[in-house]
């Protein structure tokens, strides 16, 4: 954190539809790219982990199953970033299907946001294989044991919830009191710095200016030279029409 900021980043990775071990390769790779750019927050597209366009496979057990293989294997693989990550998959939960964003951090999977808003429309039909996830909320349990089969490792089971916050269970902000803020927390010479390095720079702005004005006339120009050229080209289609006109004049006669 630098400056009471945290730096957050979204990575779209190349995917292979229906290929969960490869997808999950490629998200692993990247929060490692993440990692050594100082991001703490890393958020994945939706339905990464299995891609997008999987269609009727999502009715497959077999893939979603391997999706939650891969989502462990993520974790396990990512526990030594210090960042909360974000990927996407479709949980069965209940019967039901959900596309989910589950949170990872610390090797941990935090837990599960089910997409709410289904787009039904044109090229898209998610109502067709998923349900809202508004109103619901409940406990997943996902056995381990595959994972330790494919993987060697160690993990045990693990239980998280699946929940869709309500807006009415956030504390109203409080109104910031002047007394709150302490000036020592505040260096006027840094604010004095920055004013003189905006006012030192009359000679920039001055050129940014006249670039500007460049740029105009420089389009003026252009939209003079494209009008000049219609009026020229409507100037010989008018004497080759006349030339014409005059030959067929003299075969007739």
């Amino acid at each position: 954190m630098k400056d009471g900021f945290i730096k957050a980043a979204a990575g779209t990775p190349d995917v292979r539809v229906a290929d969960c071990e490869f997808n999950a390769t490629e998200i692993i790779r990247m929060v490692h790219e993440m990692e050594e750019q100082g991001a703490k927050v890393m958020v994945f597209p939706e339905l990464c982990i299995t891609a997008y366009t999987c269609g009727d496979l999502f009715w497959q057990e077999n893939l979603l199953e391997e999706a939650k293989v891969q989502l462990v294997r993520i974790a396990e693989e990512t526990k030594e970033v210090d960042a909360l990550i974000f990927v996407g998959l479709p949980l069965e939960y209940n019967g039901k299907l959900y596309n989910v964003a589950a949170g990872l951090n610390h090797g941990e999977i935090l837990g599960f946001v089910p997409k709410t808003y289904l787009p039904n429309y044109n090229e898209f039909y998610e109502a067709r294989y998923f349900t809202s996830g508004e109103h619901v909320d409940g406990t997943v349990h996902i056995d381990r044991e595959a994972y330790k089969e494919r993987y060697d490792s160690d993990f045990d089971d693990v239980e998280f919830d699946i929940e869709m916050a309500s807006f009415d269970e956030f504390e109203e902000l409080e109104e910031i009191d002047d007394e709150d803020f302490d000036d020592e927390d505040f260096d006027d010479e840094d604010f004095e710095d920055e004013t003189e390095e905006e006012t030192s720079k009359p000679e920039e702005k001055k050129e940014t200016s006249e670039a500007f004005e460049a740029w105009d006339e420089t389009e003026d120009a252009v939209e003079k030279a494209v009008e000049e050229t219609a009026e020229t080209a409507d100037a010989e289609h008018a004497v080759e029409e006349a030339i014409k006109e005059e030959k067929e004049e003299q075969e007739e006669e």
